[in-house]
């Protein structure tokens, strides 16, 4: 997929971090709307098809709000706005923040990479990855980790497992 950079469209970065900033408000409490834990739920059960893929049993967001924090809500978005522990979190100032600059290359990069070559469709985390890249005006799947640049293109399932438990398999 080819990644177009969109640069000074509607707002220049600057005055979209500048009216970010100026929005300061209770991150998770506030700018959690119920369209962002739909897409949070889906991008979830993308982590959980590739763990699955692999052979790991893995959670949902909610039943991780439960595990962390005792937080139990009928959706992600209910069990969000009722976490104690999100409480006083303030959104960022600016758009250049660990969680585009960091969760998108180091964790959703490699997820939809690894994902790809499982066979599993990562639509939703390759929209998320293709967002950020537009707004930091970075091609994350260029500069991020994949299959490739980690050096386990085309392996196995079970050189997979040799290798996340110490072992080269030969």
């Amino acid at each position: 997929m080819e990644v177009i950079l969109l640069r000074k469209t509607h707002l220049p970065q600057e005055r979209c971090t500048s009216l970010f900033a100026k929005m300061r408000t209770s991150l998770f409490a506030n700018c959690s709307t119920f369209l962002f834990a739909k897409k949070r739920t889906l991008l979830f059960a993308v982590y959980i098809r590739v763990a699955e893929a692999l052979g790991i049993r893995a959670i949902t967001a909610r039943q991780w709000l439960y595990m962390a924090y005792s937080t139990a809500g009928n959706s992600l978005y209910e069990s969000m706005k009722k976490n104690a522990g999100y409480r006083g979190i303030l959104a960022p100032r600016s758009l250049k923040v660990r969680y585009l600059e960091e969760d998108i290359p180091y964790s959703l990069v490699p997820m939809a990479s690894l994902g790809r070559m499982m066979g599993v469709s990562t639509e939703v985390m390759d929209s998320i990855i293709l967002m950020g890249s537009i707004i930091n005006s970075t091609d994350y799947r260029v500069s991020g980790r994949t299959v490739e640049n980690l050096g386990i293109a085309g392996m196995s399932l079970r050189e997979l497992r040799l290798i996340a438990i110490g072992e080269t398999g030969k």
